[in-house]
């Protein structure tokens, strides 16, 4: 991932919406799971803390990673 994480953001979003047009959409849990493995090791450390917590969705995901971006 060499682009913004807003970019990237909007990558892992057009997959799943491609995902769901043809009636094959992931779980949240899932979309989850797939970004935070996609991000670069620079990131570890966010994504030791957001994987701890037992209750987050991938609105809140999403928001942390472009806090931290910033």
């Amino acid at each position: 991932m060499c682009e913004s994480i807003t970019a990237h953001l909007k990558e892992i979003e057009d997959i799943t919406g491609r995902l769901a047009a043809i009636k094959a959409p992931i779980s949240e849990e899932d979309e989850v799971v797939n970004l935070l493995g996609s991000l670069p090791k620079n990131y570890s450390s966010l994504v030791t803390v957001l994987e701890a917590k037992s209750n987050f969705n991938i609105d809140h995901v999403k928001q942390a990673l472009i806090n931290e971006e910033q």
